[in-house]
């Protein structure tokens, strides 16, 4: 793409990249359509390539700085190769149309508030976002901070504000679920020992005042599998090398206690734990979850901590990254062909599989009570009714202006948080009157 610049109104001059490779945005693909907002500032071009859609930039730099990758603002999205791009007149909204003929247009509104720093992966059926929806838990460039929402919240286009950050080597994924109030779960290890240890942070009183820790649970292990219950009322704590997964009870954030140890050897991987509601727990015992191949579960019935009770292994019950849907006890894991298979738990003892819906791998979260939203390859993302999970019922969607690696709503179905390649966050609202909103294309 070449760039000319109009010197006394009628004399074009050409911009001279710094480099060769500044003469090739597009990345390879070509740009059969262009399209300046009329107040100058932005550009469009249509992007046949196969994620298509229109990418879009600044143009209010001068000299080789149109050419930078700085000026890029990401991509509005069209569902495949793009064609045409064109701006409204008063520069509100952009169509983009494919090759099969279809146009989305795209409002520009103001950008989604956003924050510095990294989505956490906590463990599954956990969130970064606190259950009252006013604090979210992100990886920060040297510590774990944790952002107050509150802000952006109630001004339009303002940022989360920095609440606290943990003190080194604490870290923390996310908050626990089904608490009255904020509690932060935070792990610190050893570098080149076996010592770990977690701990409790209840963020619960004033907010000008720093949360207050609980006493630490200590583990000695090479590896350690944590899982938390979908109440909040009990924490497991496993390892390979020890063979055993411990119960602790942590109802009480200051004097969490162990309650019981199982003979369980979960394997290694990041989900060789997690919970089926709020006593149910699910330990892989063959396979690697997450390298594609199938796994089998080992169900507990952890109803009394004290004493617990093994339940039936379930056979290759999961491939890839694996969830559960508390409200339905639907089991949701990866199955073939960007799909995801629902399972129907409410009897242990008697899993059956029901439905599958399309989704990209591990891209599919309960989003409410009987609704799980699913990410689709092209930036879309669905919302399901399961509660019936033989026969689920597409409700609605959202379409994002770029690819997204990951996907998380917060606990009170308020927010969905988005995580694209470039590590940063972004909120989105999901509730507008009755229906979910696509979010602005960031212009």
């Amino acid at each position: 793409m070449a760039w000319w610049t109009v010197e006394g109104g009628r004399r074009l001059k050409g911009v001279e990249p710094e480099d060769e490779w500044g003469r090739t945005w597009g990345d390879g693909g070509d740009l059969p359509s262009l399209s300046f907002r009329p107040d100058g500032e932005r550009l469009a071009a249509a992007n046949n390539r196969a994620d298509g859609g229109a990418r879009l930039r600044e143009t209010v730099e001068t000299g080789a700085q149109l050419l930078g990758s700085q000026a890029e603002l990401g991509t509005a999205r069209a569902g495949g190769p793009a064609q045409s791009v064109a701006y409204s007149p008063d520069g509100r909204h952009l169509a983009v149309g494919d090759m099969e003929g279809r146009v989305r247009v795209w409002p520009q509104r103001a950008p989604a508030p956003r924050l510095l720093g990294a989505m956490t992966n906590g463990d599954p059926g956990t969130s970064p976002i606190s259950g009252d929806g006013t604090l979210m838990v992100a990886k920060g460039t040297e510590t774990t901070q944790v952002w107050d929402l509150r802000s952006a919240d109630t001004a339009e286009g303002a940022d989360p504000r920095l609440r606290f950050a943990l003190p080194k080597p604490w870290e923390a994924r996310y908050f626990l679920p089904g608490t009255d109030r904020p509690v932060l779960m935070a792990h610190r290890w050893t570098e080149g020992t076996e010592d770990h240890a977690f701990r409790l942070w209840d963020f619960g009183g004033d907010a000008k005042r720093p949360p207050v820790p609980g006493a630490e649970i200590p583990v000695k292990a090479s590896d350690v599998r944590t899982a938390v219950s979908a109440d909040g009322r009990l924490l497991v704590v496993g390892s390979w090398a020890t063979g055993t997964v411990q119960v602790w009870d942590i109802r009480d954030v200051r004097r969490p206690v162990r309650r019981a140890t199982l003979p369980a050897v979960p394997v290694a991987g990041w989900e060789s734990l997690f919970f089926l509601g709020d006593r149910g727990l699910a330990v892989v015992d063959r396979g690697e979850p997450g390298r594609g191949r199938p796994v089998d579960l080992r169900i507990w019935d952890l109803t009394d901590p004290a004493e617990p009770v093994k339940g039936r292994l379930l056979k290759d019950a999961a491939v890839g990254q694996a969830g559960y849907v508390p409200s339905t006890r639907l089991l949701m894991h990866d199955a073939s062909a960007q799909r995801t298979q629902l399972c129907d738990m409410r009897d242990i003892r008697n899993p059956r599989e029901a439905a599958l819906l399309p989704a990209t791998s591990g891209g599919y979260q309960p989003v409410g009570k009987d609704v799980v939203a699913t990410t689709l390859t092209d930036g879309t993302v669905k919302f399901w009714d399961v509660s019936d999970p033989y026969k689920p019922r597409e409700m609605d969607e959202m379409r994002f202006d770029r690819a997204l690696t990951d996907i998380r709503p917060s606990p009170d179905g308020k927010w969905v948080l988005t995580g694209d390649p470039t590590a940063s966050g972004r909120q989105r609202r999901t509730a507008d009157g009755a229906r979910r909103r696509s979010p602005p294309w960031k212009a």
